[in-house]
């Protein structure tokens, strides 16, 4: 384990475990309450299941000494696609969607190409300006449905913003949604979806004088459960919408379908278009109770049938690793801090910042990776610095154990 990174460790059995992603969280813990079945995902009997570190640190891919003049550059949480034919494909993308593919796990490598990209369209309505695809599904190996983090910056487009850069905290006139693709074939070859190609969009017109980002920013992996495909899709407050992980869902099909948002009593809330008459109420969705984050990661314990979340935050004034789990998807226990870590580079070591994790296992059947056994992987990107400035960044990933 590097000896640069500071983090906080715990024991089990009598091993050393060492935290090895500051920033990330792992939520475990049952939730208490379930809703009608008829409106919600199946509840199952379940015993929180327990996460271990169990093994040391691997690169997957590291931005160090890449020759590819497409910028392979590790923005998003790792999300693995097994194609029909056997060979994975391995995305932890940036806005040009770039990715990995090998025949196996082991074989890995960057193929200097990119799945599908927005076609930077200056028009705020069109929501093709750039997307990071966050999720993906499947059902035969050859069809793949994507989700992507839609971006429009009003500053990338001449005077769609009238805020200068570096009076806001964050970039102004920031417009965010949830839009689907779909690649036929492969997993390698996207293109906005011809039905449905909106999830979530702001439920408000883009504003470029907006002094905060506005909208629906990242989505978990996609998890199916029956006859239906859920998402947790982050929703930024407004003055309609509460700040939080909503949950979505929709019917599984061969390719795309039409997504509704939980209301806090069924999946009726549609977010795919403005409002559509001015002085209508915009749509909103409830948010899921428990997780305050952004979730990243989303994958069910096959051996309790429990749902694991994961993503960066904080308990109390302790940031680090957080763990909270859930029956049916709707009710998350309160985080409980597992050790401490930094999560950001203003760590006054400047120590490496992890950021976007997902859990992977290599053996779950289907397509998308949607199930966990006893072992998994604990995938992040990694920011290396020096004097507290990114330098480069990793794909990296981390053996665990989940313990019933």
């Amino acid at each position: 384990m590097t000896g640069a990174l500071r983090f906080a460790a715990t024991k089990c059995g009598g091993m050393k475990i060492i935290a090895l992603f500051s920033g990330l969280v792992l939520a475990a813990a049952i939730a208490a309450a379930s809703p009608p079945a008829a409106a919600a995902p199946e509840s199952r009997p379940a015993t929180a299941p327990t996460l271990q570190i169990v093994g040391e640190e691997e690169v997957v891919f590291s931005t160090k000494g890449d020759g590819c003049p497409l910028r392979q550059f590790p923005d998003s949480p790792a999300r693995a696609v097994r194609e029909a034919e056997g060979s994975i494909v391995l995305f932890a993308t940036f806005e040009n969607n770039w990715y990995l593919r090998g025949a196996d796990w082991k074989s890995l490598k960057a193929d200097c190409l990119s799945a599908g990209h927005g076609a930077r369209n200056a028009d705020p309505r069109a929501l093709d300006d750039k997307y990071w695809i966050q999720a993906l599904s499947s059902t035969d190996g050859k069809n793949f449905v994507a989700l992507g983090s839609h971006e429009y910056l009003g500053t990338r487009h001449g005077g769609n913003c009238r805020i200068r850069t570096g009076r806001t905290m964050e970039p102004p006139c920031w417009y965010s949604s949830i839009t689907q693709y779909v690649s036929l074939g492969s997993a390698r070859h996207f293109a906005r979806a011809a039905e449905a190609p909106v999830v979530a969009t702001p439920q408000m017109a883009f504003d470029p004088q907006g002094t905060k980002r506005v909208g629906y920013f990242t989505t978990s992996n996609i998890v199916t459960d029956g006859a239906y495909r859920y998402v947790l899709i982050f929703a930024e407050g407004s003055e309609t919408q509460r700040r939080g992980n909503c949950l979505f869902r929709a019917p599984v099909s061969p390719l795309v379908s039409a997504w509704k948002a939980w209301d806090g009593a069924a999946f009726s809330v549609d977010l795919s278009a403005l409002p559509a008459a001015t002085g209508d109420k915009p749509a909103a969705c409830k948010p899921v109770a428990g997780l305050p984050h952004e979730v990243r990661g989303l994958v069910r314990h096959g051996p309790s049938g429990t749902w694991i979340a994961v993503y960066s935050g904080r308990v109390g004034a302790r940031t680090g690793v957080v763990y909270s789990t859930s029956r049916d998807l709707l009710t998350w226990s309160a985080g409980s801090l597992l050790l401490d870590a930094p999560l950001t580079r203003r760590d006054p070591d400047c120590a490496a910042v992890y950021r976007y994790p997902s859990v992977i296992d290599q053996t779950a059947p289907g397509f998308t990776f949607e199930t966990v056994g006893e072992r998994a992987w604990l995938y992040g990107v990694k920011i290396n610095l020096a004097a507290c400035k990114p330098v480069s960044r990793e794909i990296v990933r981390v053996p665990i154990a989940i313990v019933p």
